[in-house]
């Protein structure tokens, strides 16, 4: 190999890798906002679920649980970082096959039977402007 050959490969391999660590960079900033607003998320149903429980009974203790549950993934989602997600989330897919399985076999089923996929990150925020717009549109008639 030649001297100029070496230097084009290196070069090229540079650009390559620097490519695929802006990618990664960029991924994981979403990832990280994704999280962000889904634990900001839980933290508002929690306190939803708070407000809106008795105070004493049956459903006040259904509702003191249902709100640490909440609150308790909240604060872990906040905690930790988008591998210790994905190393928790290998685990228990490992420990508990089953669950995972018929949940991917439910998401299928509702996908050929809806004949719809999930809709993406970006158009899910949308889809859901669409549908509180046509609800209104509706019950307005």
């Amino acid at each position: 190999m030649r001297n100029s050959d070496t230097h084009e490969t290196t070069a090229t391999t540079r650009h390559r890798v620097g490519h695929e660590v802006q990618e990664a960079s960029t991924f994981t900033a979403q990832f990280d906002a994704a999280k962000a607003a889904l634990a900001g998320q839980l933290d508002d149903a929690a306190q939803r679920v708070k407000a809106l429980s008795p105070k004493s009974g049956a459903l006040a203790r259904v509702g003191t649980s249902v709100q640490g549950s909440l609150s308790n993934t909240e604060r872990y989602l906040r905690s930790h970082s988008a591998t210790d997600l994905v190393s928790d989330f290998t685990t228990v897919v490992q420990r508990y096959p089953l669950p995972f399985v018929l949940g991917a076999i439910g998401v299928a089923i509702g996908i050929l039977v809806t004949g719809r996929t999930p809709p993406r990150p970006s158009a899910a925020r949308g889809s859901v402007k669409r549908t509180a717009r046509s609800t209104t549109a509706t019950t307005a008639h």
